[in-house]
This record gives structure tokens, C-alpha cells and sequence, in this order.
């Protein structure tokens, strides 16, 4: 029960910080895109399928995840739940660009 309400009171005092809003804004976003997508009749994969290279930005999206998803894992393992916060929160930049410059409707 403690790690519960450890949890609780790290997202209380997070989410009323800039990185905080930042992570709820970037989920909100995401959310929303994938509630489109997975309305679509064709699968997300397909619509990308055979484009050649990445954009910049969906390379760029790429290289934060893959540096943010191992830090917030082992903030989660080390039971810092704010750190684990303030490594996803980072992902708001990469991924706003990520839907202007490459999500088509």
C-alpha cells in the first residue's frame, strides 16, 4: 500500500509542474491520434508502409523514446516515480513535431 500512495502523491505534485503538464498535454495528443487511427478501416502499418527513410522527425521521436523508455523503466525499478515522470515528459517536444511534420490525416 505504501508504493501506492507513493505513487500517488508523485503524480499529485508532478502533474502541477511544467514537465507535468507537459506529460498529460503530449498523452492527450497521442491518445487522440491513435483513437483516429484505429477508426481507420486501413491499418496504421500499412498507411506507412513502403515510404522509404524516416523523416527527421519520426527518426527523432525515435531517439527520444529510446533514451526515455530505459530511464523512466529504471526510475519505476528504483521506486523514483517523479524521475520516472520527468523522463517521459521530455517525449512533448519530439512528439508535438512528430504530429505537425508527419501525421497526415
Amino acid at each position: 500500500m505504501d508504493r501506492v500512495v507513493a505513487r500517488v502523491k508523485a503524480l499529485q505534485a508532478f502533474v502541477a509542474t511544467d514537465d507535468g503538464a507537459n506529460l498529460l498535454a503530449g498523452y492527450k495528443r497521442a491518445a487522440n491520434i491513435l483513437k483516429i487511427e484505429l477508426k481507420k478501416d486501413e491499418p496504421a502499418a500499412a498507411s506507412h508502409a513502403g515510404r522509404g527513410e524516416a523523416h527527421p522527425a519520426e527518426a527523432a521521436l525515435a531517439a527520444a523514446l529510446d533514451a526515455a523508455l530505459p530511464a523512466a523503466a529504471a526510475a519505476v525499478a528504483a521506486e523514483e516515480f517523479g524521475a520516472a515522470m520527468t523522463a517521459l515528459a521530455g517525449l512533448r517536444a519530439p512528439v508535438d513535431r512528430f504530429f505537425v511534420d508527419v501525421m497526415v490525416n
